[in-house]
């Protein structure tokens, strides 16, 4: 048996996947067996009966609905184990449930959801990794938002965005991608009005962003960010934005900024001040390429504040901030502060 309870867990839920899927077991005689371990006071034994389970549901079995919904409330019901490798079984398993089809999906919404929404705010770790948890609440939701009836799901979408911001800011790509792609599919399934104007709200809280990752050091991030604005922009209602996100993937980032601030500027006037106090936190970014986004960013958004009604509403801290970046160590980050200040020169000298 392996000490490392993590890889142990994993590999049996390798292995039990595989026997559950190529042989005809008595599923209810294994689950007779196994649900004991649930409650042991060994770790080991509950992470190997959770991820059993859950392995059980991925290889659609048992085929019987009353089998699954018993597995559905042992799963549930251990989702608040102290064992974070538990814990992450139980979501991957609930999550696995779609391979059943959306009645099933369904009929346990109110238990996946919870789960989900419990793995998102899930901050330990185990084993040395982190953000696992959350990672598996990620892929679940992921699973289960095409079929999951949206009437379902209203009154949680917004639940699941704020709880996804975190990670648009995480060192991990794949992480971000990840996060910005649900962050799109729930823009998807929003109908109901009151929540459509909370998450429009939402997308101007998150806009600036956005906006820096459409200039991420990883490409995937970078055209995964592109990618969920055509899910964003029906709720946002702007011709304008549409046409400025029409352009090829592989436009210039400056070239493309100068268009969705131009946008912004025209119909959003009201939220440069927010945009500004928001962007300038990025210019302490560990990132240079955040740096440099963000000074870009400021400067066009500076510029189009020089042309809104209430300029005297603009954050005077900003441009200060802006010149500091020419001292940056990165030439990157030096070069854009220059064309920062450069777009805010010509909008205010004309």
């Amino acid at each position: 048996m392996m000490e490392d309870t993590t890889m142990y867990a994993e590999g049996l839920h390798v292995t039990a996947k595989c026997i559950f899927q190529s042989s005809n077991i008595n599923t209810k005689k294994v689950m007779e067996n196994l649900t004991g371990y649930l409650n042991s006071d060994i770790e080991a034994q509950r992470a190997v009966a959770a991820a059993s389970l859950s392995a059980m549901l991925e290889s659609k079995k048992p085929e019987k609905p009353a089998a699954v919904t018993e597995i559905v409330g042992h799963l549930a019901a251990k989702n608040s184990d102290q064992s974070a490798i538990v814990r992450i079984f139980c979501i991957r398993g609930l999550g696995s449930l779609v391979n059943f089809g959306p009645e099933i999906v369904n009929i346990h919404a109110d238990s996946v959801i919870k789960v989900i929404l419990s793995g998102l705010e899930d901050n330990s770790s185990a084993e040395g990794f982190t953000n696992i948890a959350p990672v598996e609440a990620m892929k679940s939701l992921n699973r289960i938002l095409p079929v999951i009836e949206h009437s379902r799901i209203q009154d949680d979408v917004m639940s699941f965005a704020m709880r996804l911001r975190p990670f648009f800011e995480s060192g991990n790509p794949v992480i971000r991608a990840t996060a910005f792609a649900l962050f799109g599919s729930l823009a998807a399934v929003v109908e109901k009005q009151t929540v459509k104007e909370t998450f429009v709200q939402e997308i101007h809280n998150v806009m600036v962003i956005l906006l820096l990752h459409l200039n991420d050091e990883n490409t995937d991030v970078s055209s995964t960010t592109r990618a969920i604005f055509k899910l964003l922009l029906p709720l946002l209602k702007s011709e304008s934005l549409n046409n400025a996100f029409s352009y090829p993937e592989g436009v210039a980032y400056g070239r493309h900024l100068r268009l969705i601030c131009s946008c912004l500027g025209s119909e959003y006037a009201e939220k440069i001040p927010m945009y500004l106090n928001l962007v300038i936190g990025y210019f302490r970014s560990e990132s240079a390429t955040l740096r440099a986004n963000a000074a870009l960013l400021a400067g066009n958004l500076l510029a189009q504040a020089s042309n809104s009604a209430n300029p005297d509403t603009v954050p005077s801290h900003v441009s200060p901030a802006v010149i500091h970046l020419l001292a940056d160590k990165e030439p990157m980050v030096r070069l854009r502060a220059a064309e920062a200040l450069g777009l805010m020169y010509q909008k205010a000298s004309h």
